[in-house]
């Protein structure tokens, strides 16, 4: 069988199954390292890695996938489900039944069939397990954008980080920096730090469209600069926020619809 198509779990039966020799249900059956299996009220089963739901499967035989960045590379290994990253925030995922096979002998699949051709991912894409079928597949993202929002977040990021390198030239960021060491706004750093990564992007969003300068609007645009720059300047922060999450950022805000 090809290295690609040996699932633990192909379809709801196995998932069941499985499901079967669970020992303590609130806890979930560990499927792997990171994984595990839960169930819902419902009949459906969750998988879910770090706590956090990215595939839902239902009695109908149908797999629904949400929140690519708790998607394991090796999430073939669990369910038949091939994902491939094609840019910043934007993925292609297939079920290993319609990857196209170039080599029967020695099981090669088709690469570029993943790269330019295969479903473009978006929370709740659904695939039948059956047959491999996308059921809800939508046009690629770049070209669901809608040109009145584009151009609003384009004023709108363009107004927020012009106001960041002004505050930083009149040294107000040195303040909030003094403040964050000094301690004074641990208790906001942490609650930060507690959010969930979305969580966090959504935050930042509400910055700009609210246009925020304060000093947890700071907060968040150190935490995302500092990962790449420990010395943070704020153009650099601005630039890696940006530059990483760029369309996870637009896609919050709305410009994708």
């Amino acid at each position: 069988m090809a290295w690609w198509n040996n699932a633990k779990l192909k379809t709801y039966s196995d998932v069941a199954a499985l499901w079967e020799t669970c020992r303590f249900p609130e806890k979930g059956k560990p499927v792997s390292t990171n994984i595990r299996l839960f169930k819902k009220d419902n009949g459906a089963f969750e998988l879910r890695n770090g706590g956090v739901t990215f595939a839902t499967i239902y009695p109908a035989n149908f797999v629904e996938l949400d929140n690519y960045n708790y998607i394991p590379v090796g999430i073939y290994k669990t369910i038949p489900i091939f994902i491939n990253r094609i840019d910043r925030g934007r993925y292609r995922i297939a079920h290993v039944k319609t990857l196209p096979i170039i080599n029967e002998g020695f099981s090669y699949f088709d690469w570029e069939y993943l790269r330019k051709k295969a479903p473009e991912f978006f929370d709740g894409i659904a695939f039948d397990l059956a047959t491999g079928e996308c059921l809800n597949r939508k046009a690629d993202l770049k070209y669901r954008a809608i040109p009145e929002v584009s151009r609003q977040w384009k004023r709108d990021i363009g107004a927020w980080q012009r106001g960041w390198k002004v505050r930083q030239r009149m040294g107000v960021t040195e303040g909030y920096e003094r403040d964050i060491l000094a301690l004074e706004h641990i208790a906001l750093v942490r609650a930060i730090l507690d959010q969930l990564h979305e969580e966090r992007l959504r935050e930042v969003v509400k910055c700009i469209k609210e246009q925020d300068f304060s000093v947890g609007a700071y907060v968040y645009l150190r935490h995302y600069g500092a990962m790449y720059n420990p010395n943070l300047d704020v153009e650099a922060g601005l630039k890696a926020l940006f530059g990483r999450y760029r369309d996870d950022l637009r896609k919050i805000y709305g410009v994708f619809g």
